[in-house]
């Protein structure tokens, strides 16, 4: 069994010291370091290099803005964020900045190795279960995602706002359509691409090419803002 290299950044010692514990008598999981605030963190990415790392979202310097750093560095690490209790719109801004997981700081130590072997197995971690694993593809292949899954314009323009953390209220706003238009566009898309929910589709729409981040906005496949 691989050796998972693991840092921790939680402004409460206290917390860290008891994870710590835990987690390096879990077997195969290995504590390197601690971070106090979201410099440290990064810092402590840069010297360690671990595998993974817990990030508190209430961590000095901010949860969101150290996970968007660490995704901006070149190196593998994988944030997850932690979070007391879990919040759906903070989950989802989390997935967005780069985060692969989202663990309650109460839940049990099973709870956090699951989390832990889930994301490093390739998956994300959500509303406690794993999530979307990330589709390995040959290095030519090029996709295209909206005729692959035979989503139109406006399902796609849909799907964006949703991976941007829109409310049906907020998307039927944005294209000047009803809020019944749009449950009925996800119920379509629901459909196609075989999820069950918001989230999950935020996050299968990362994975799967159909949306992507460019300077902290989520853009559709071709480049274009969902603005209409």
């Amino acid at each position: 069994m691989n050796i998972v290299r693991i840092a921790l950044a939680d402004s409460q010692p206290v917390f860290r010291y008891g994870l710590r514990l835990l987690l390096d008598a879990s077997g195969g999981l290995n504590v390197l370091g601690e971070a106090a605030d979201s410099a440290d963190a990064v810092d402590l990415v840069k010297r360690l290099q671990p595998d993974l790392i817990f990030i508190d979202v209430n961590i000095r310097g901010g949860g969101l803005d150290t996970v968007k750093a660490l995704a901006a560095l070149p190196g593998p690490v994988r944030s997850i964020l932690l979070m007391d209790p879990v919040q759906q719109d903070i989950q989802a801004a989390a997935m967005r900045a780069g985060a692969r997981g989202v663990v309650e700081k109460g839940a049990s130590m099973p709870h956090f190795v699951q989390a832990i072997r889930g994301v490093m197995g390739g998956h994300y971690w959500l509303d406690g279960q794993l999530l979307a694993s990330v589709p390995e593809r040959p290095a030519k292949e090029v996709p295209r995602p909206a005729r692959k899954f035979r989503l139109t314009q406006r399902e796609m323009q849909v799907v964006a706002a949703v991976a941007d953390g829109e409310t049906n209220k907020g998307i039927a706003e944005r294209f000047r359509v009803s809020e019944d238009t749009v449950k009925h566009h996800l119920s379509s898309v629901f459909d196609k691409v075989g999820v069950s929910s918001r989230l999950e589709l935020a996050v299968f729409a990362f994975t799967h090419g159909l949306v992507m981040l460019r300077d902290g906005l989520v853009m559709m496949q071709d480049g274009v803002l969902p603005r209409v």
